[in-house]
């Protein structure tokens, strides 16, 4: 089922996160797959297959197309699965692949989610390094999950000797000419890993498990990534 929530204001530009993943969101799973082989929804599955039950209520935000959904419905598990997204085009095209997946379409960060809470996992492939304040994304999850559920998540690392990883804020780089205009503010946002650890402890999450892998590819290089699995404990 898929819900529409009003769209956010563009900037004074003209163009705006939705705006871009409008444009690409049809050619998406075609995009990732040829062009940046995009290893993320395999790896994090890999790691909370054993974390999940039958009927387990997840939350997949920023979930784009539904790569990390493909991903889950592997496991041929009944699970009551919810998802968000900011892009009208990606939430449509992703009901069009998961018809059974209830779908809301707006900012996580300020939209009214429709559904009863919480969940007992919440996940986010890909999608951390566009978030500048993970404090206070961090904090809203906290308030979703139930006591003792997990997070899962993959972000962009700050890598000192990495030329292309090493600054903690840099404009995303298109995969084409085509999208060359609509990247003009589109950052990745990347973090140092005893800080984000540190960060997970501030809003009472035990540090589970961590690990670094190739993401994807752009003009031949690695990018490298770190998943987390974490869970929110109770004192």
């Amino acid at each position: 089922m898929f819900m529409s929530q009003p769209p956010k204001a563009q900037t004074s530009s003209g163009k705006s996160p939705e705006t871009y993943y409008d444009f690409i969101a049809g050619d998406y799973d075609m995009m990732t797959e040829k062009f940046s082989q995009w290893r993320a929804p395999e790896q994090m599955l890999s790691d909370i297959e054993l974390l999940l039950h039958d009927n387990d209520r997840v939350l997949d935000i920023g979930t784009g197309t539904g790569l990390f959904l493909d991903e889950l419905k592997k496991l041929d598990k009944p699970l009551d699965i919810h998802a968000t997204d900011i892009s009208h085009g990606m939430c449509k095209h992703c009901a069009s692949k998961h018809p059974d997946v209830n779908i809301s379409c707006g900012d996580f960060m300020s939209m009214e989610l429709p559904w009863q809470t919480p969940f007992d996992l919440i996940s986010l492939c890909g999608v951390v390094e566009l978030f500048s304040d993970l404090d206070a994304v961090f904090s809203r999850i906290d308030g979703l999950l139930n006591n003792n559920g997990y997070i899962v998540f993959t972000y962009e690392p700050l890598l000192a000797d990495n030329p292309t990883q090493n600054k903690q804020r840099s404009l995303i780089e298109p995969l084409n000419e085509d999208e060359q205009a609509l990247y003009s503010e589109f950052y990745s946002w990347r973090h140092e890993p005893v800080l984000m650890q540190e960060l997970l402890i501030k809003h009472d999450f035990n540090y589970l498990a961590g690990r670094e892998f190739s993401a994807y590819k752009i003009n031949q290089r690695d990018v490298i990534y770190h998943l987390v699995v974490a869970q929110k404990f109770i004192i």
